[in-house]
């Protein structure tokens, strides 16, 4: 018997003490377990506002399961929740192999993002390093060159003449530049 990805989502009366709940959503999983499948991810949305109410209740806990399960166990987990009371509604889908798929190419994305973000940060790290690296010892050569430059006179800096600063000098006479 081949076994399927599968999504659930089943909403808790919210009014259930906190270990009630904890004991239904253990029910569930168990219920899961024993038909040999496998829990995959697990998630509480918390407490939300119905819609419409659902057995004169106005607020439920949503929790959300997929799981790998032969085909038999949604059965068995609609058999449990028909049982149990504080279990206001449930909805299992079964996963299209597509969206697996799709699911294990946006991880292999995803991963490669971050791997590709790791390696950027380890070279902009040893970037940084050999920068560091490369002004310590300019500063260690600036002060071995200090040392030097005291005992020989210092040369005097050539003047640089800059093309903004200097005057602009007015001829008397105008060029022509036609020609005729």
């Amino acid at each position: 018997m081949a076994a399927s990805l599968y999504e659930l989502l089943y909403i808790v009366d919210s009014s259930l003490d906190e270990s009630v709940v904890q004991r239904l959503s253990s029910e569930v999983r168990n219920t899961i377990l024993e038909a040999g499948g496998e829990i995959h991810k697990e998630s509480n949305w918390g407490t939300r506002q119905l819609a419409y109410p659902l057995k004169k209740k106005t607020h439920g806990m949503y929790i959300n399961l997929e799981f790998t399960a032969p085909e038999t166990t949604p059965a068995k987990i609609q058999e449990l929740i028909k049982t149990r009371m504080g279990i206001l509604r449930e909805l299992i889908l079964k996963v299209p192999k597509a969206k697996l798929e799709q699911e294990k190419q946006d991880e292999l994305k995803k991963q490669k993002e971050l791997e590709a973000a790791r390696k950027a940060r380890e070279e902009e790290a040893a970037a940084e390093a050999q920068r560091k690296a490369t002004e310590e010892a300019a500063a260690e050569a600036a002060e071995a060159g200090k040392g030097e430059e005291s005992s020989q006179p210092a040369e005097p800096a050539a003047e640089v003449s800059d093309p903004l600063t200097e005057p602009v000098e007015d001829s008397a006479e105008p060029e022509d530049n036609e020609t005729r």
